[in-house]
């Protein structure tokens, strides 16, 4: 008899706990505070050539100024062209030595886009690796202060389009 009440109160809780809703739903993390660069493969790329983009993204913190390198095996790719984008005043500079790409931005106000640069490349070897890893040394916001060292996220590796979309 006991077993049985047992059973009922075991099947009754299991048939409650299908009927509500979860008491603490999971839901994912929110993104850290802090300033991150980080390095996009866009699509439509070739063996030959695939485009690069540099972003730097604040997630909390607004973004006027900063500074950046992307440092990467010298013997994994080959840089074609580069570019900045035309929010802001941005720069980039593909030769800043073997293995190194710096770029720097300022505006204003807060940029528009996250792209700080655009670079073309040949790689020399599968991307995956080249060792990138992009680092900011400072970011500014708009009200002209500095974003604490603290709050520079760096980042390795590459991002594919769809994974930041």
């Amino acid at each position: 008899m006991r077993a049985r009440h047992l059973l009922a109160v075991l099947l009754g809780s299991i048939a409650a706990c299908e009927q509500s809703a979860p008491v603490n739903p999971i839901v994912p993390a929110p993104e850290p505070i802090g300033v991150r660069a980080y390095v996009v493969e866009e699509p439509g790329g070739t063996p030959d050539r695939i485009t690069l983009t540099i972003h730097v993204r604040g997630q909390g913190v607004d973004v006027a100024a900063y500074q950046g390198r992307l440092e990467y095996a010298a013997d994994a790719m080959e840089i074609l062209e580069s570019s900045a984008p035309g929010d802001g005043t941005r720069l980039v500079n593909p030769k800043a030595g073997a293995g190194i790409v710096r770029f720097a931005g300022f505006s204003t106000a807060t940029f528009a886009s996250t792209a700080a640069a655009t670079l073309v490349v040949h790689p020399l070897k599968p991307l995956a690796q080249a060792n990138l890893v992009t680092s900011l040394q400072i970011a500014g916001r708009s009200s002209g202060s500095a974003v604490s060292k603290s709050l520079l996220v760096p980042q390795a590796g590459l991002l594919s389009a769809a994974a930041v979309r």
